[in-house]
């Protein structure tokens, strides 16, 4: 995966409302998956594998879809995930904003099916699908801090970025992966033990990115301020 230029990094939250949120997870078996991730990363026990997909229908620079791969971790003591992957589906000026802006970049297709007893998602690397959803409270989801690869003049970096959504309603299920191929930067992962997937529809936020990180270093020595 070639890390996005972060040459123009948002300095503004930007806030999407009727924003689609799914998330499914589940646990890598066959490794203890210390392999995945850079020398200022610790791996969790076990490794959760999400698979995250954000749909919005409008932006200032028309409407775009991020489908995501990530890993649970830790950056000294706070939960992190660590993005192996990432797609975006939008128009060509959508796609070099979200670059630009937020180091978020990809190539499409990404694909977001809804229906009343399922919601599927696909990717290049997933086909993921929420069955049997229920509605559950909308403080019953969390999304994880993501830190994300880029590139800046310094050199290789990881952005954070903060997934903030107030959900207007949630939905619960079960997920079933239909198909899976190990992203480029994680060969050898599988992920096996189903453990939640959920639905949200509400107002996203993409923060400006505050933080990166130099993956070779632990958190205290190679945060960097924007």
């Amino acid at each position: 995966m070639t890390a996005p230029v972060l040459d123009a990094p948002a300095d503004a939250a930007l806030v999407l409302a009727g924003a689609e949120v799914f998330q499914a997870t589940f646990e890598h078996a066959g490794s203890r998956g210390d392999e995945f991730f850079p020398a200022g990363l610790a791996a969790t026990s076990p490794v959760l594998v999400t698979f995250l997909v954000l749909r919005v229908p409008e932006s200032p620079h028309g409407p775009f879809t991020i489908a995501q791969v990530r890993l649970s971790c830790r950056s000294g003591v706070r939960a992190r995930a660590l993005v192996v992957a990432t797609a975006v589906d939008a128009a060509e000026a959508t796609t070099a904003w979200l670059a630009a802006g937020w180091g978020i970049g990809g190539a499409p297709p990404v694909r977001v099916e809804r229906r009343y007893d399922r919601v599927r998602v696909g990717s290049p690397w997933f086909d993921v699908e929420l069955t049997g959803p229920k509605p559950v409270g909308t403080e019953s989801v969390q999304y994880v801090t993501g830190l994300h690869p880029v590139a800046v003049p310094s050199g290789a970096r990881l952005a954070q970025f903060e997934v903030e959504v107030v959900p207007d309603r949630v939905e619960r299920g079960r997920p079933v992966l239909h198909r899976f191929v190990a992203p480029e930067a994680a060969p050898g992962l599988v992920p096996a033990s189903a453990v939640v997937a959920t639905f949200a529809v509400g107002t996203l936020t993409l923060p400006r990115v505050r933080f990166l990180l130099r993956p070779d270093q632990p958190a205290h020595l190679g945060t960097e301020r924007l």
